[in-house]
């Protein structure tokens, strides 16, 4: 841990600052990739993702304080300061748009999305089919591992709310799967 020179004594005090920043660097450490994924798939933009995501950090660090590890994890917080700047640009981009939900459902996944990487072009195009919260919630609880409270607090919603968009989601996927479909389904 760094330490500092005390202004007044002259002897070296570890610092609050200091212990402060090792904190946020771990974490940091430990959500870019999450982040920056969910990030990606939000505005479909390599160069754009990395400049939302380096920005969610940027305003994480200087609210850093009012982190409250009893209410979540770094990673809902980090994705919940991401998706707001990610749906801000898409508004801003938009100029008509009038909700969030108008800007995200204007991106549908693209089989070049690499959060999608992997994934048969059915897939892709059954998850296209989706509303953007549906899509939003299906990265998070299946592809990023979030939990239903993590993924209702990040998209703001009830974990409810949440719960029935990724069954309704799962359940227009496999209608767009043939072979998941099971029967009286499609």
């Amino acid at each position: 841990m760094m330490a500092t020179i005390g202004l007044r004594t002259g002897r070296r005090q570890t610092s609050r600052v200091d212990a402060r920043a090792v904190d946020f660097e771990r974490v940091w450490q430990e959500n870019l990739t999450v982040v920056h994924r969910f990030v990606t798939h939000m505005v479909r933009d390599a160069v754009l993702a990395e400049d939302i995501t380096a920005t969610a950090f940027e305003r994480a660090w200087r609210h850093w304080d009012s982190f409250d590890p009893r209410r979540g994890r770094p990673s809902t917080w980090l994705c919940h300061i991401a998706r707001n700047l990610a749906v801000d640009y898409l508004r801003r981009a938009g100029r008509t748009v009038a909700t969030e939900h108008d800007a995200l459902d204007r991106l549908a996944p693209a089989s070049t999305d690499r959060i999608w990487e992997g994934l048969p072009p059915t897939m892709i195009a059954a998850v296209g089919r989706l509303s953007a919260v549906e899509r939003e919630i299906v990265v998070m609880r299946v592809l990023l591992d979030f939990s239903c409270e993590e993924a209702a607090e990040v998209v703001g919603v009830s974990k409810t709310a949440c719960s029935t968009y990724l069954s309704r989601a799962l359940l227009k996927l496999r209608g767009g799967l043939p072979d998941l479909a099971p029967a009286g389904l499609s």
